[in-house]
């Protein structure tokens, strides 16, 4: 047990992760905080929604995570975060680096994950399933993961890829780069993402630009513009995607959070270009 112990604490140490309370008492952490939905829902994957103490007010999914006290949204609640007393407070750091520099002075106990791919996402969960004692629950989910995705690379193996444009922003036209984990979805689903080639994780276009690439397949996020507006407007009935009524509109929840749901959307993404 002790040797267990000592290689979770090895193990934050070298994620530049603060648990403090694990180093002083040696006991494993029993009340965990979520700052952002993607890390509510793994935790409750794994299990733990016993010991979930916290949750921010977009932490939607599962539902059951509404009932939880709620720390803050788009900023969390330092002085919240102190009276629930949590042992480990799980952060994304891309998204919450502000956050994190703030908790980092008050050497409160967190954990960040980063994923910018996902093998990065699979890795974090594992990383997770560690620090929680869920590891083999955590390999569990990768492991079904592991699978779906492969049953869907098997049956579009001999399909020519088809190029793709993400839009994720309206004003301006905005998509995501090869560092952002969503350009892993397409290709693993087989589209040839339009904004891969850019270092930027959400690189802008112009509708000149957009027009002059004319993607074959265009992916709209849920709520970001209607099938309506988009056949109304003379631009974007100028891409061969519209025309051809290769549109899909997606649930963002689906496809922005990197959880084990996004095996959903590279199905669901694979299912429309491929048939």
């Amino acid at each position: 047990m002790v040797k267990k112990l000592s290689f979770i604490i090895l193990f934050l140490f070298l994620a530049s992760s603060c648990f403090a309370n694990i180093e002083k008492t040696l006991e494993l952490p029993k009340r965990y905080i979520s700052c952002i939905p993607s890390l509510t829902e793994i935790l409750y994957g794994l299990g733990l929604e016993d010991q979930v103490v916290g949750v921010t007010s977009h932490c939607n999914f599962p539902p059951e995570a509404a009932t939880k006290e709620k720390v803050g949204g788009i900023t969390i609640n330092l002085e919240k975060i102190i009276s629930l007393k949590p042992d480990l407070i799980f952060f994304l750091e891309d998204a919450q680096k502000r956050d994190i520099d703030k908790f980092r002075k008050f050497d409160l106990p967190m954990f960040v994950v980063n994923p910018h791919s996902v093998a990065e996402v699979k890795q974090s969960i594992l990383d997770i399933g560690i620090v929680t004692q869920r590891s083999e629950v955590a390999e569990h989910m990768v492991s079904v993961m592991n699978e779906r995705i492969n049953a869907v690379a098997e049956k579009i193996k001999d399909k020519p890829r088809k190029k793709v444009f993400l839009l994720i922003g309206s004003r301006p036209l905005t998509t995501v780069g090869k560092s952002n984990f969503i350009n892993d979805i397409v290709s693993l689903a087989g589209g040839e993402n339009m904004g891969g080639l850019s270092s930027s994780p959400y690189p802008q276009f112009s509708f000149e630009h957009l027009i002059m690439h004319d993607p074959e397949a265009l992916l709209v996020l849920k709520g970001l513009i209607s099938k309506e507006e988009l056949q109304s407007d003379s631009r974007w009935n100028s891409l061969s995607a519209v025309r051809n009524n290769m549109v899909l509109f997606i649930e963002p929840d689906l496809i922005a959070r990197p959880t084990p749901r996004l095996v959903g959307a590279i199905e669901e993404i694979a299912l429309f270009l491929h048939k």
